[in-house]
């Protein structure tokens, strides 16, 4: 599966999207690539600024982290 590199969003704002789409930004950042050098990047490859691009970066860990507290806040609904 070809992943695509993830934006970095704000965290304040993710405070303010929906549940449905905290969900979803949570699936996508659980699709980066482990680390850097376990890809099959080039190793001439420069990271772009401003994007998530594994999950051995603090980027990742920060959002991963500030999803997961915000959900736990979020009411949980049964089907």
């Amino acid at each position: 599966m070809s992943r695509q590199k993830l934006t970095i969003i704000d965290l304040n704002i993710l405070d303010g999207l929906t549940t449905k789409r905290l969900l979803a930004r949570l699936k996508r950042i659980h699709q980066c690539e482990e680390s850097k050098d376990r890809s099959d990047l080039d190793a001439n490859y420069k990271s772009a600024a401003g994007v998530i691009e594994s999950k051995d970066s603090p980027e990742w860990e920060a959002e991963y982290n500030y999803i997961k507290n915000l959900l736990s806040t979020r009411d949980n609904i049964s089907k």
